[in-house]
């Protein structure tokens, strides 16, 4: 049976299983994310740990093979990671720039959602992130 690749689609409903009050949700998105193809998959394994809430040890005994992969790219930590170590990380893998558009949207809306904790009026932002298309 061939392993499942992530993409924006299955990212999305993934979150959506960890954001679910249903704690069954969270151990089928583990299965799916210690189970998918982890190699072709490491972009999106990348984001997941980078911003995931859950500790080192919980990927350890709960997603094992996705976090060998991130233990091999050496950024294993108790602590969810900074943007910077996590666009570091992007960059050092080699990422496809859908990856990359991805995490840099989702760190836009973080963003956005610190600054009208701190009292900022989001409304009157108007910017965005977008690739260059290298053609």
């Amino acid at each position: 049976m061939e392993k499942v690749v992530l993409n924006r689609e299955s990212v999305e409903s993934i979150y959506e299983m960890y954001n679910s009050p249903d704690k069954e949700n969270h151990v089928v998105a583990n299965e799916i994310l210690n189970n998918c193809d982890i190699d072709a998959s490491e972009g999106w394994l990348i984001i997941f740990y980078g911003m995931s809430l859950k500790t080192e040890s919980y990927w350890r005994e709960n997603i094992p093979n996705a976090f060998k992969k991130i233990s091999e790219l050496g950024i294993q930590s108790e602590y969810k990671l900074s943007a910077a170590q996590i666009v570091n990380t992007l960059i050092t893998a080699a990422v496809e720039p859908e990856i990359m558009d991805y995490y840099l949207k989702i760190h836009v809306e973080e963003l956005k959602t610190a600054m009208s904790n701190w009292g900022y009026p989001i409304n009157k932002l108007n910017y965005s992130i977008t690739l260059k298309n290298e053609k």
